[in-house]
Formats: C-alpha cells, structure tokens, sequence
C-alpha cells in the first residue's frame, strides 16, 4: 500500500528480517545484561574484594543469613549466574565460608572460623573459564572445599588473604 503511494518507497529485505533484527535483539540484551552487571545486579566473574561488593549483594548475604550483621567481608566470589545466592565463597573478618543452593533448593551454609583453620591446599588450579578449588583444613583433618574465580588472579588474592589471617591467629 506504502509502495503505490510513494515510488521511492523501499520495502524491508528478507536478510534483514531474518539477521538484523534477531542480532539487533541479541545487542540489545548483551547491552542490559552488561548494565546489571555494572550496577551490580549480576554477579561478577572475579573475586572481589569486600570495598567492591555492591549493596545489593550485601544486603542478600544479610537476608540470607550468610554472613552477620557486623561481620567485616575481605574477599567475595560467587559462582552464580543470575544470583549471587546459587554458590559462593567467602572470607570475612573471623571466618571463611562456602555455600550453595541445593538441588531442594535448600540454602546450605559451612564455615569454619579462623582460630580453627590449620592449612590450605589447592585441589584444582583454574583457568580462564573454570574457577579454583581448594580445601581448607581444621585442626583435626576436615576439610572445607571452596571455589574461586582464578580470573585475574583472584584465587591466590583470597588464599594468600586467608593465609595471612590464619597466620596472625
């Protein structure tokens, strides 16, 4: 109808139906899933260091229960996706702590405080695109495996953090 009463009228392309809008979409979501990860919606790939957590997450820790009211975050890692709640590790001011969200999709929560915390050992170095595994040891041989992002080096940040508290204790 458009094209009978304007010559210089051009239809829209059949590559461009068919490539142009779905990667225009995809563009389009890229944009917002980048912009909730600066704001801090979405948990970042690194480990961050308890000054770089945003409020958003800090108030999810809190509400959840993962960490106390007045308890001090050094370092933070979360393997989630969309949510900082899936999986993550932690070390605070008195203790590190590991937790995940089952397949019930029960919070479950372990810790140990740093007094109790003999050794660590490394049992997966990362890469690029899988996070660090290592096992914190207490006093009598348990062990508590936590995982973090080897992006930037922020593994050995968080251990050799640990390590220096486990030290001065």
């Amino acid at each position: 109808m458009e094209k009978s009463e304007n010559r210089k009228y051009k239809t829209v392309s059949k590559w461009m139906s068919f490539v142009g809008i779905p990667a225009g979409l995809l563009g389009l979501v890229l944009v917002i899933g980048a912009l909730m990860k600066v704001i801090g919606i979405l948990p970042s790939s690194e480990v961050q260091k308890g000054t770089e957590v945003s409020s958003f997450h800090l108030n999810a820790l809190h509400e959840n229960e993962i960490i106390e009211p007045d308890e001090g975050i050094e370092y933070f890692y979360s393997n989630g996706f969309l949510s900082i709640i899936d999986e993550g590790s932690l070390l605070t001011d008195r203790r590190v702590i590991t937790y995940f969200t089952d397949e019930n999709n029960e919070l479950k929560i372990y810790e140990l405080y740093l007094n109790d915390i003999a050794s660590v050992e490394l049992l997966e170095k990362g890469t690029f695109m899988r996070p660090s595994t290592y096992k914190v040891i207490n006093h009598e041989g348990n062990g508590l495996p936590i995982v973090v992002s080897a992006e930037n080096r922020g593994d050995r940040k968080f251990v050799r953090a640990l390590q220096r508290k486990i030290a001065s204790e």
